[in-house]
C-alpha cells in the first residue's frame, strides 16, 4: 500500500480544522480587552526555542493552535487590542481576517485584468471609493497594499519614478529622526 502525500484534505478534516481555528480565534478576540498592550517576558527565549531542526513528523493540529495561541501570540505586542498605541500594522478587524481567509482559499490571481475581471475590479472600485472618500478629484488612483512598509516602499518608487531621471543613484532622500524605518528600507530597495 503507498502512502497518500497529497495535500488535498477530505470535506470533514477541512471543516474540523476550520472549527478548531474559529474556537481560538473567537475567544482570542473576545479577550482582546484584557490582554496587555505588550508582553515580552520571556519573548526572546521562547523565539530562540523556534530554531530547531526540520521536523520529519507533523504535529495534531491543536498541538500547533495551543502552542501558537498560549505560548507565541501572547508574547508579542497585542496591536488589535483597545490599549495598544505604537506600530500600526493592517488588519486586527474580524472582518479582514474572514476576507483574507476568502482570498486565500479562492487562490486567484488579480495582478491583471484578465486574469480574473470581476477580482481585478473589486480593487479598483475600493480605491475608487477610498478617494472619494478622502475627496480626492475624479480620475486619482492608487493600489491596496498590505501594510504600511509596502505603501511607503511604493509612494518612494513612485516618487522616484516621477522626480528622478533613470539614473537616479544621485537622489536625495531627505527624512527626519522620526521617519518609519521602511522608509530606509525602500530607499535601499
Amino acid at each position: 500500500m503507498t502512502e497518500d502525500r497529497t495535500l488535498e484534505l477530505p470535506s470533514a478534516e477541512m471543516h474540523r480544522l476550520v472549527e478548531l481555528a474559529m474556537s481560538r480565534i473567537v475567544a482570542h478576540i473576545e479577550d482582546l480587552p484584557n490582554m496587555p498592550a505588550a508582553n515580552a517576558e520571556g519573548a526572546e527565549e521562547l523565539a530562540r526555542s523556534v530554531l530547531e531542526p526540520l521536523p520529519r513528523e507533523g504535529k495534531p493540529f491543536e498541538e500547533l493552535l495551543a502552542l501558537l495561541f498560549d505560548e507565541y501570540v501572547p508574547r508579542s505586542f497585542t496591536t488589535s487590542g483597545p490599549g495598544y498605541l505604537a506600530y500600526i500594522p493592517g488588519g486586527g478587524l474580524f472582518h479582514t481576517a474572514i476576507a483574507d481567509l476568502l482570498s486565500n482559499a479562492f487562490n486567484r490571481y488579480v495582478g491583471v485584468w484578465v486574469a480574473a475581471p470581476a477580482l481585478a475590479q473589486l480593487e479598483v472600485t475600493a480605491v475608487r471609493w477610498l478617494c472619494e472618500i478622502m475627496g480626492y478629484p475624479e480620475g486619482s488612483g492608487g493600489v491596496l497594499t498590505t501594510g504600511g512598509s509596502i505603501a511607503n516602499w511604493s509612494a518612494i518608487v513612485t516618487a522616484r519614478r516621477t522626480m528622478l531621471p533613470d539614473d537616479f543613484l544621485h537622489g536625495t532622500i531627505y527624512t527626519s529622526d522620526q521617519t518609519h524605518h521602511s522608509i530606509q528600507k525602500a530607499a535601499i530597495l
